[in-house]
């Protein structure tokens, strides 16, 4: 069993003892602990970015965010949060609660060192773009080290190149139904240029509301 297979386990076990042993020693409701555990499962270094991987999520099946966790946390605390916090996401209780009644987002916008991606359902489109100082380092060889998506290495690309084989390409497609390990780079299938014009849209769209240069989106 992998480590991180081990802390879970126990991280579940203790929620779980936290929570009967007051029930088994009669305590009342009010001297109960009040906890929320929050597992995530994203801590590998081959997943650190905008990859995905082959997780699968039997509680909840819809594209959710880190960003999603504060909200969360206030209407489970019932806390109204503070009218100067800009929250980017949603709480996470409605997809809980009224799964079937609850209108969701049907896309994500991801962002880390160099690459941004825009990912649905089925698609993730996934843009690498330097800066143009370290394009220039780049092509006079200058820069004395990979280009690397993040301005530091940790050994990331090293890990995840095994597993995505598009890595280095500027722009990838990956269809996440038939390929949910996202090994296979689609961005050159003419079949699915209409899907990568659309994605793309949506990433300009995104980008250019954070008012921050990115290649070709926001010049």
């Amino acid at each position: 069993m992998k480590l991180r297979h081990v802390l879970i386990t126990w991280a579940l076990a203790l929620g779980v003892i936290a929570f009967l042993v007051p029930v088994v020693t009669g305590a009342t409701a009010a001297s109960r602990p009040n906890i929320l555990f929050l597992l995530t499962d994203d801590q590998n270094p081959d997943t650190l970015g905008c990859f995905g991987g082959e997780v699968l999520t039997p509680t909840l099946d819809k594209l959710v965010q880190n960003i999603d966790f504060v909200p969360t946390i206030f209407e489970l605390a019932g806390v109204r949060p503070p009218t100067a916090m800009k929250l980017d996401g949603v709480s996470l209780m409605p997809l809980v609660t009224q799964p079937q009644q609850t209108k969701w987002r049907d896309a994500l916008f991801l962002e880390i060192g160099h690459t941004r991606a825009v990912c649905t359902e089925r698609w993730k489109y996934i843009a690498l773009r330097y800066p143009p100082q370290m394009q220039r380092k780049i092509a006079d060889g200058t820069l004395g080290r990979p280009a690397y998506h993040m301005d530091v290495s940790l050994n990331l690309q090293e890990a995840a190149l095994k597993r995505h084989p598009g890595y280095w390409d500027a722009d990838q497609l990956y269809d996440l139904q038939a390929d949910p390990g996202e090994r296979v780079n689609l961005i050159k299938d003419a079949a699915h240029a209409r899907t990568v014009a659309e994605l793309q849209g949506r990433l300009k769209n995104w980008l250019v509301g954070f008012d921050r240069p990115f290649g070709e989106f926001v010049p």
